[in-house]
């Protein structure tokens, strides 16, 4: 209820749009989207409808390559020019879907609806348009004021779940860490690498992003391997991940310990609670892995979720006159404001994340990255 009138601030404020470069850039994605198709039609025949699966995988096997699937994954791990061809295509679909030029008002700003429980984690979910789904890139360029004398501050908590879950599993090698100020991922990358974080590469650390992210929630070896290659772009074979798998917990052994007392409870568990109490009721059909990410994932992502709330509450009632909050997307608060305020308005909302998850895990190290930009792209 105290959130309430920070939502509706932030919905009637609206996100400014260039409807103009959405416009030319609805054009040219279209025109490549075409120019893929027509590639596409090449390599897999005529008759082919990209969107049907079915006709997918015939089409593939017709040309010698047999896929279980069409799912991203599998078609990041197989090696033809078509599997690349059509990802692409999704890619150029996606972002074409996305481009809400329809949704932009005569005033020049994008309306979308902003659920504070939208999702089952107590995050914010958006609707009609979804703007937490314009995906990064080019597109968001075209996000953000036309009035060059206005700004942007887009900001957000770093590695924010990693800090969370650290804290609840009381991880000591992860607390140290955040409370040394080091880079997580680069130590991860040491540890299951077996090397000096001095040496680590950039390449290593996009390997422990995916191995951190992938295996917070109790993510096993075959999942790792999807989701390093869905996500991160990193490939790895079953009995790879299964080793870093094992090395992983075997160095975080307070995540490892907070895992297993889930599993042990999973059975009689009801509900889940964030820090702040609040609850997720579990109903009597739900599978003993639902049960455990109720122990494991609400705590964590619907913790992060009450903290960020508290700071919404804090930055919607400081902002100066000439600034509004606009959006919420995951971790991120994005306000817009007069070019002239503009580092002030970065300073108060840095101050009010911070403030806000502390009202949560108070003695929880914490870090906000916050840019004034020009457009959302810029961040």
């Amino acid at each position: 209820m105290r959130l309430l009138p920070a939502v509706i601030r932030m919905e009637a404020a609206g996100f400014p749009a260039d409807r103009e470069g959405l416009k030319n850039f609805a054009a040219i994605t279209d025109a490549e989207s075409a120019a893929i198709r027509r590639e596409l039609r090449d390599a897999l025949g005529l008759e082919t409808n990209f969107d049907a699966p079915g006709q997918l995988l015939e089409a593939f096997a017709k040309v010698g390559v047999e896929l279980p699937d069409t799912a991203e994954s599998t078609l990041k791990r197989t090696d033809h020019a078509a599997a690349k061809l059509l990802l692409r295509y999704r890619a150029f679909e996606m972002a074409r879907r996305l481009t809400p030029l329809t949704d932009i008002r005569p005033d020049g700003r994008i309306y979308s609806e902003f659920l504070p429980l939208g999702a089952a984690s107590g995050r914010f979910s958006s609707r009609d348009p979804n703007l937490q789904n314009v995906p990064r890139g080019t597109v968001r360029k075209y996000f953000g004021p036309t009035d060059p004398a206005r700004r942007l501050v887009v900001a957000d908590y770093s590695q924010i779940e990693l800090r969370v879950a650290s804290w609840i599993a009381n991880d000591q090698k992860m607390k140290e860490a955040f409370a040394r100020g080091e880079d997580l991922h680069r130590l991860t990358a040491a540890a299951i690498l077996a090397k000096p974080v001095g040496q680590v590469t950039k390449e290593d650390r996009q390997l422990a992003k995916a191995v951190n992210f992938g295996l917070l929630y109790g993510q096993g070896a075959a999942g790792l391997v999807e989701y390093a290659a869905t996500t991160y772009g990193v490939t790895l074979d079953l009995l790879t991940a299964t080793s870093i798998r094992a090395k992983f917990f075997n160095h975080y052994s307070g995540l490892a310990a907070w895992h297993r007392s889930a599993w042990e409870r999973a059975k009689a568990t009801t509900e889940g609670r964030t820090e702040t109490g609040r609850r997720l009721l579990i109903p009597e059909t739900a599978s003993d892995w639902t049960r455990f990410q109720a122990r494991t994932n609400f705590p964590v992502q619907g913790s992060a979720a009450d903290g960020l709330k508290y700071s919404m509450i804090l930055l919607s009632d400081k902002l100066p006159a000439g600034a509004c909050l606009i959006a919420t997307v995951h971790d991120e608060l994005i306000c817009e404001t007069d070019a002239s305020q503009a580092e002030e308005v970065r300073q108060l909302t840095v101050n009010s994340m911070l403030q806000g998850m502390r009202t949560v895990f108070p003695d929880m190290p914490c870090i906000v990255e916050a840019n004034v930009v020009s457009n959302w792209g810029e961040k």
